[in-house]
């Protein structure tokens, strides 16, 4: 039986729905991550936070740098960039600081109630099922990552659901030449045809 990699004492190793945020913690040389989820206490992870959110990503059939990139690319900017893990559950993760810097707190937009002001550079984040977390970056970059965040979410949305069928373009070889086959009318049309020379 093999032991599947993201599993840590039969905890799965992902971010999810209930996933409220992702904290890293120094232990010695090694970086642990304190999991926050809904209703419940906080996990210790024995993995660093942008590990598991890479993991996250390739278990909804995607790469982290592929989202970052579809990010990068829908919001028009390239730092702190928030990201999608799964667009049909909600899972949308802003980062605080660089994602490349050790202590880079990651925080999921579904859950954030409010944000609160400690002193110039900590904020408290006060999450949906009462839970808070102080964080160590100004409530203007904690504003600012959040508006990104829901931003993205947006953005996602109007291209997800923006009430327009998109056309799905097909190849397919017609009388030894190739031809698009744009949309499910042309195959209705082509049907028609046949009936008429019939």
């Amino acid at each position: 039986m093999t032991r599947n990699p993201l599993k840590q004492a039969g905890k799965l190793l992902l971010v999810q729905s209930e996933t409220l945020m992702l904290k890293p913690v120094q232990f010695g040389e090694s970086t642990c991550t304190w999991m926050y989820e809904s209703n419940k206490k906080p996990v210790l992870m024995n993995e660093k936070a942008l590990t598991i959110i890479q993991k996250s990503c390739l278990h909804h059939l995607s790469t982290y740098d592929g989202r970052r990139e579809a990010s990068k690319l829908l919001l028009g900017t390239k730092s702190k960039v928030p990201i999608v893990i799964d667009h049909i559950e909600g899972i949308y993760l802003f980062p605080i600081v660089s994602h490349l810097k050790p202590d880079c707190v990651w925080i999921s937009l579904f859950h954030v109630k409010e944000l609160k002001i400690i002193d110039k550079k900590k904020t408290e984040v006060l999450f949906k099922d009462g839970q808070k977390v102080i964080v160590n970056v100004s409530m203007h970059v904690a504003f600012s990552q959040l508006a990104l965040a829901n931003e993205l979410q947006k953005r996602t949305k109007i291209i997800t659901f923006n009430g327009k069928i998109e056309k799905v373009e097909r190849k397919k070889w017609v009388k030894g030449k190739k031809r698009m086959i744009i949309s499910f009318s042309d195959w209705i049309e082509r049907e028609q045809g046949k009936d008429l020379r019939r």
